[in-house]
Parts: C-alpha cells; structure tokens; sequence
C-alpha cells in the first residue's frame, strides 16, 4: 500500500522520511516539502536502524515497538510491515 525510505541524521540522532499521501500541519516544512523526524530508537524503523536487522511483522499494532504516532501524522493505519537496514557499502547507515 505504501511504503518509505527512512534516512538516518547522525547529527541529530534521527531517522526522517518525507510522506507520500494524505498529511496533517503537524509535519516540518523544509522548502515546501514536509517531512516527520522522531529519535533514531523510535519505533519498528528505528529498532533496525539499531539493530541492523530486517524485521517482517504481520500486524504493526500487537508489535511493542511499533510507533502510532507516524500513522496519527499521517492519517493512514499501518497494518503489516517489512523493514530492512539500508548500508552504503561501508556498512555505514542511509
């Protein structure tokens, strides 16, 4: 249904994503695209970017680390997801 490319700030200790679809006026603007910052350990998306392991979980709200806020922000209800570390070659986070 959808999906996001998670970036990691290591200045501020954040993953960002820039949301497709329906938004609310609590995203940050940026040059008149929005864009939701939360803490690099938030959430499904942070835990892999800690871990460096993919994770598939079949029902998003009976997951403990999945993080509602995103669906709140952005008026859409996540029910399964897939996410996976993406490395430069490196091994360094994107």
């Amino acid at each position: 249904e959808r999906c996001a490319l998670f970036l990691v700030d290591n200045n501020r200790k954040e993953l960002y994503f820039k949301p497709v679809g329906g938004t609310d006026h609590h995203h940050h603007h940026r040059g008149g695209v929005e864009e939701i910052r939360f803490c690099m350990s938030a959430g499904i998306a942070g835990w892999v970017a800690t871990n460096k392991e993919p994770l598939n979980i079949a029902d998003a709200y009976q997951d403990h680390r999945f993080n509602q806020q995103i669906d709140k922000q952005t008026n859409f209800r996540t029910r399964n997801i897939l996410c996976m570390p993406v490395m430069s070659t490196c091994g360094d986070d994107v």
